[in-house]
């Protein structure tokens, strides 16, 4: 579709008065408030020919006009420039994102909630599937006689606990070695990889306890599973601030939809599947009917080899210039908090040398896994009760 300068200034103007004041806009408050060079006459009859052409709309007879999905479309795509984020945005992002939470999931969770927060709108995020992830450490950790903790980190940050019982009474150097031969023979594989050969690769180990390398092949299914495409939101209330939520239903609905998560997930998956840094779904465009009164603004980040998606939802009623670009900046930064030694290049201007110089000293994963282990062993002295020592951790 092809508009004239005038049509376009005047469409980009309706659209920023919406998103401002929420309500329609008639061509003389368009005169006044613009300066578009033309009369409130001509504006009305530019207005009409945006109607004819399904970009605007007249909720009620003598209202203003507001845009369609087709007029937000063509906004986003052919007339919006996108608008940098504020110096304080900007390290602000930086700043929740490089917390002490060492662990992939408080990061991802930090950054839903950094977009909801600058946005005022529904922050999303979805996990990647880690059965690309690589793997990269292993440590086995004497809890009882005869019980051990496996910890399992993932290229990334990514650490899973999980608690394994043994026939027999461990030895500290048994232990020792089947730790050393499974990182020897796992390490660099990817979980999918790890899956389809752990038998093969373990066929011939003579080294370490039997038992262990035996329980631990046997439940591979429960060590080396992750929950596929995890999401998380944060920031629901925001939308209860929104005069297009007002209506109870169309509210429910939403909320019925964000706690199924599965269809949301399918979604953004499909997002993540298509090509460029930054993808938009405006109103009707989403094949989800629950979402057709919401727009979603939404981002790829990476974890090593494996991507997932950063977005916020909201109404279609949304600052789209600056969201997209909060949105692109958030996915960037995210991406190397996950892999800190990417922060080794380059900072933004905008943090003090304090908040630079702490991401050189953050812990790489072999790091962490000793961290962890550490709570263990301070768990033990402390006599927490066995049952409950998994869960504490």
């Amino acid at each position: 579709m092809e508009l004239s300068a005038r049509e376009r200034d005047i469409l980009s103007a309706i659209i920023q008065d919406y998103i401002m004041r929420k309500e329609p806009i008639g061509s003389r408050t368009l005169s006044k408030d613009f300066d578009l060079g033309i009369s409130a006459a001509t504006i009305r009859n530019t207005m009409i020919d945006l109607e004819d052409k399904e970009l605007i709309f007249q909720p009620y007879s003598s209202a203003g006009r507001l845009p369609t999905d087709s007029g937000y479309r063509f906004y986003v795509s052919d007339i919006m420039e996108p608008r940098p984020l504020s110096r304080s945005e900007i390290t602000t992002i930086w700043r929740k994102l490089l917390r002490k939470e060492m662990y992939a999931e408080s990061i991802l969770a930090q950054a839903a909630k950094v977009v909801s927060m600058i946005s005022s709108q529904l922050g999303i995020i979805l996990a990647p599937s880690f059965e690309e992830g690589v793997f990269e450490h292993l440590q086995l950790v004497p809890i009882h006689s005869n019980r051990v903790m496996l910890i399992l980190t993932i290229r990334s940050r990514l650490i899973k606990t999980v608690t394994m019982e043994v026939e027999s009474d461990l030895d500290n150097t048994e232990l020792s070695e089947t730790e050393q031969v499974l990182n020897q023979r796992l390490n660099g594989l990817t979980i999918q990889e790890i899956r389809c050969s752990i038998h093969d690769r373990m066929a011939d180990v003579s080294q370490g306890n039997p038992k262990i390398i035996s329980l631990i092949i046997e439940q591979m299914g429960i060590l080396f599973q992750f929950d596929d495409y995890q999401l998380k939101y944060v920031g629901a209330s925001n939308l209860l601030e929104q005069p297009e939520f007002l209506d109870i239903s169309r509210l429910k609905s939403l909320f019925d939809l964000l706690e199924e998560r599965e269809q949301l997930a399918q979604l953004l998956k499909k997002m993540d599947e298509k090509s460029g840094d930054v993808t938009i779904i405006i109103g009707h465009e989403n094949t989800e009917e629950r979402l057709q009164e919401c727009s979603i603004v939404a981002a790829h980040y990476s974890v090593g080899h494996v991507r997932g998606v950063l977005g916020i939802v909201g109404p279609t009623r949304m600052s789209y210039s600056r969201l997209i670009t909060l949105v692109r900046y958030t996915a960037d930064v995210l991406s190397r908090a996950l892999e800190p030694a990417r922060f080794l290049t380059t900072f933004p201007r905008e943090l003090s040398f304090y908040e630079n110089f702490r991401t050189l000293i953050w812990a790489d994963s072999a790091t962490l896994c000793d961290s962890v282990a550490n709570i263990v062993r301070c768990a033990q002295k402390l006599r927490f009760p066995e049952e409950n020592l998994a869960k504490k951790i």
